[in-house]
């Protein structure tokens, strides 16, 4: 089973902004520019910092938005998809770190429910 933009609330896509790419809670910031900044190396600090509109769960759930992509066909290789996670773990500080903890264990718990769907 495929998770879809309604597992993603923090995810909005509309036709009529954006050209209908999947940007963050209805903002005119593109996920794929969140997941960009982190993999270049920004941390969630610097990246709240210099976009005061986003929140610490946006970049979260922008990562785990993107990891979901990282499974379809489509999406980008699970190597790829580590070297950024792994990427963004080596430029976290402590709150960071946290925050990237968080997001691995939300990801473990959505894998076991969309496991448990599966079924």
């Amino acid at each position: 089973m495929t998770a879809s933009i309604s597992d993603f609330p923090r995810i909005t896509v509309q036709p009529d902004q954006m050209g209908g790419i999947p940007c963050i809670r209805g903002l005119r910031m593109p996920v794929a520019t969140v997941v960009r900044m982190v993999a270049n190396g920004l941390s969630v600090t610097e990246i709240l910092q210099d976009f005061p509109t986003l929140e610490a769960e946006d970049i979260i759930e922008a990562l785990r938005y993107a990891a979901e992509l990282a499974e379809q066909p489509t999406g980008i290789s699970g190597n790829q998809a580590l070297k950024l996670v792994e990427k963004a773990r080596r430029n976290a500080n402590l709150a960071d770190d946290e925050a990237m903890n968080l997001a691995v264990s939300e990801g473990r718990a959505y894998r076991t429910e969309r496991a448990k769907r599966a079924k």
